[in-house]
C-alpha cells in the first residue's frame, strides 16, 4: 500500500486574516521607524550611509520575512525537514512573528537613536528574538 507523500512544493500559501493584520502591523512599524529617524535628523535623505543605511536593511529584512512566509518551501526552520501542513502553517507564522519582532527591534535601535551604545539594552530585544526562535523551531518540530 502507497502512502500518500506530503510534497511540499505544492503547498500554496493563500491571503488570511492573520497575515493581513501580521503585514500592516509591520507596514505600521516600520512607517513609524522611517518617521522616527528622519525626524530625529538620523537620516540625512541627501546622504546614503550609517543609520540610513541600516534602516533600509532592516526595512528588507522585514519585508524578506514576511514575503518568505509565502514561500514554505524555502523556510529552514534549524534543518527540520517540513513534513506536514501543521509544520508548515506553525513555520508560516514563524516568519511572521519574528518579522514583526525583528521591526520592533529596528524601531528601538531608531527610538534610542545615538544612545545605543550606552549599556547592554540591545540584548534583551535580541534575546527575546533568539527564544523566539527556539520556541518556534520545538513547535514546528513536535507539530504533527
Amino acid at each position: 500500500m502507497e502512502q500518500n507523500k506530503f510534497d511540499l512544493k505544492s503547498v500554496k500559501v493563500h491571503r488570511t486574516l492573520e497575515g493581513t493584520i501580521f503585514e500592516t502591523a509591520a507596514a505600521i512599524i516600520m512607517v513609524v521607524t522611517w518617521a522616527i529617524a528622519i525626524a530625529t535628523h538620523q537620516m540625512d535623505l541627501d546622504e546614503v550611509k550609517g543609520s540610513f543605511m541600516g534602516v533600509i536593511f532592516g526595512t528588507i529584512a522585514v519585508a524578506v520575512a514576511l514575503i518568505g512566509a509565502y514561500f514554505p518551501s524555502h523556510i529552514n526552520v534549524a534543518n527540520v525537514k517540513l513534513e506536514n501542513i501543521r509544520q508548515v502553517e506553525w513555520a508560516i507564522r514563524m516568519c511572521r512573528v519574528l518579522a514583526i519582532e525583528l521591526a520592533l527591534l529596528i524601531l528601538a535601535i531608531v527610538s534610542f537613536g545615538k544612545n545605543i551604545t550606552d549599556g547592554p539594552w540591545m540584548l534583551i530585544p535580541v534575546g527575546i528574538i533568539i527564544m523566539t526562535a527556539l520556541f518556534f523551531t520545538q513547535v514546528v518540530r513536535k507539530a504533527r
